[in-house]
């Protein structure tokens, strides 16, 4: 999934000015709160770039950092994108539980907005552990809070998540309704990788339904579009279909 613009989950769409910002500004003496930050911005650009073992090295430091400085609500955060890897890398079982927990700490902080972000993680692990009833117990738990974020990226992030849950159900016509309207308000907002990452949901749900030529050629232009800007996890997924 693409964790975008969330306080706990900021991932630019450029790779290499932050990553020029960010690592010396990791390493910096003295100032473990901020390097646990720019440790955790890297992580989520090494994610997003299908940089995998350097997003759990990056990661794993700062939450062990932010542990040691006793930051509960950015551990909690750190601990969502480390569920988020753990579903990249195709461990969905090991996303699981800790992406429920986030959720729970969250919803007991009224932290409403890291709450969904949270639910969406969680939604994501049960679909790819085909756990499909259970995902869609969650989406229905959440829907009610992310309709009451002010936050755009919160929306898109959760949307996308429940497309998914959707469609690995078969209800094809609410997913591809709900991804119309994420990828007409990350188009908007120029928000690339939920842009990127709803054509890729879309075309899922094409191939599905039997190879075209025109899915295929769409397919083509995503894997081209998202290597391009960086999104490799979009692009390797886009090869994959």
């Amino acid at each position: 999934m693409h964790l975008r613009d969330h306080r706990l989950c900021e991932i630019p769409d450029s790779k290499t000015p932050f990553d020029d910002m960010a690592r010396p500004l990791a390493r910096t003496a003295g100032d473990k709160s901020m390097s646990a930050y720019a440790l955790a911005g890297l992580g989520s650009v090494e994610l997003k770039s299908a940089d995998f073992t350097a997003a759990r090295n990056d990661l794993e430091e700062a939450l062990s950092l932010r542990k040691e400085l006793g930051e509960k609500d950015t551990i909690t955060g750190t601990s969502v994108l480390i569920a988020a890897l753990d579903i990249e890398e195709g461990h969905p079982a090991a996303a699981e539980k800790p992406a429920r927990e986030a959720r729970d700490d969250f919803e007991k902080a009224h932290k409403r907005d890291d709450q969904v972000t949270a639910a969406a993680v969680l939604v994501d692990a049960l679909v790819t552990e085909g756990k499909n009833d259970d995902a869609l117990k969650e989406v229905s738990k959440a829907t009610p809070i992310a309709a009451k974020s002010q936050n755009l990226s919160v929306h898109l992030i959760f949307a996308l998540a429940s497309a998914r849950a959707d469609a690995a159900s078969q209800k094809i016509v609410a997913a591809k309704t709900i991804l119309k309207e994420a990828l007409a308000k990350a188009t908007r907002s120029s928000y690339l990788g939920d842009q990127l990452e709803a054509r890729l949901v879309l075309e899922e749900i094409e191939m599905k339904s039997g190879k075209s030529a025109a899915s295929r050629a769409r397919l083509e232009q995503l894997q081209k579009d998202a290597k391009e800007k960086g999104f490799n996890v979009i692009a390797n997924k886009a090869a994959a279909l």
